[in-house]
């Protein structure tokens, strides 16, 4: 009986900790039975016009699905995914991730996908520390639940240890993850004080995976801040930068590098003019206006 990846790519973004980029991939893939049926024909349909970029005629198919048959967790949960991540509508995420868990309770994904929902967009910790515990009882061996469970308990619950402990099983489960090193670095320098340990996980990150930008803006930050070394500090953000050349918070950190330590004005203007733009395009004003206060105060224009 084929299978095929339900379309899932989960981002977390967020200012979890000061001056950091919390941007995760999840490679969190459920499945769907393709075996001829019209239910099973409507959920590929529906993928279809995800992987197109057509996202309301992808809720119509899961609607047709859902219609077709009541009782299709899959369904449910594919439409889920697509109301959460495609079309800001939050809370029918909600109700169709928790639908698809009463139609089948041992729904791994479903959990893990309504965890990352509570935790990133409705601020509901306690609530996706349960989904997120249930889905680890469900499937021991997810590394990457680890990871999102270790990202909500330094973020919102202030378990440092629980934290690090589960970096720890991510990575014993999957040495070549790059991001449980990412993670664990974070929490390292940011909670335990620990920089020769966070350098080392940096290190290992960007080592498993080169083009992994969050891992060298992260590095960058701690080279600047706790190892006093602005010309690898440099190279870190400016690498960041050429892998993903609209990630807004490298050319502000570059920005404020240039702006304080290497006195270099205009490249900081550059970089913070750069940034606003960025920022302004995706979404977050009150970063934009940071980097627009910056370029205020050296007396530039935006």
């Amino acid at each position: 009986m084929k299978t095929l990846p339900l379309f899932l790519a989960l981002g977390l973004s967020a200012t979890m900790l000061s001056q950091t980029s919390w941007a995760i991939p999840l490679e969190v893939l459920p499945t769907i039975d393709s075996s001829p049926s019209s239910g099973n024909e409507l959920l590929q349909a529906a993928q279809t016009k995800i992987e197109a970029g057509d996202f309301k005629g992808a809720l119509i198919e899961y609607n047709k699905a859902i219609a077709t048959d009541g009782k299709s967790a899959a369904a449910y949960y594919g439409r889920g995914w697509l109301k959460t991540e495609k079309l800001n509508n939050d809370k029918g995420a909600l109700a169709d991730y928790s639908k698809a868990i009463a139609l089948n309770p041992k729904f791994f994904e479903a959990y893990n996908s309504r965890g990352i929902l509570n935790h990133r967009k409705l601020n509901r910790p306690n609530d996706a520390l349960r989904d997120y515990t249930k889905a680890i009882a469900l499937n021991p061996k997810s590394h990457v639940t680890f990871v999102v469970r270790g990202i909500l308990k330094a973020d919102k619950l202030n378990d440092t240890k629980g934290a690090m402990s589960d970096y720890n099983k991510a990575i014993a489960l999957e040495p070549s993850y790059a991001p449980s090193y990412n993670f664990r670095a974070l929490l390292k320098k940011n909670q335990l004080d620990d920089t020769k340990g966070a350098l080392a996980d940096y290190n290992k990150a960007i080592e498993l995976e080169p083009e992994y930008a969050e891992a060298f803006n992260n590095r960058g930050i701690l080279k600047k801040n706790k190892l006093n070394d602005p010309a690898g500090a440099m190279v870190d953000y400016t690498t960041a930068i050429n892998i993903n050349p609209k990630f807004a918070k490298a050319y502000y950190n570059r920005a404020l590098l240039r702006r304080t330590m290497l006195k270099d004005k205009k490249g900081a203007i550059e970089d913070f003019r750069k940034a606003a733009q960025l920022y302004k395009q995706q979404g977050e004003k009150s970063m934009a206006d940071k980097a627009i206060e910056q370029l205020t105060e050296m007396g530039a224009k935006a």
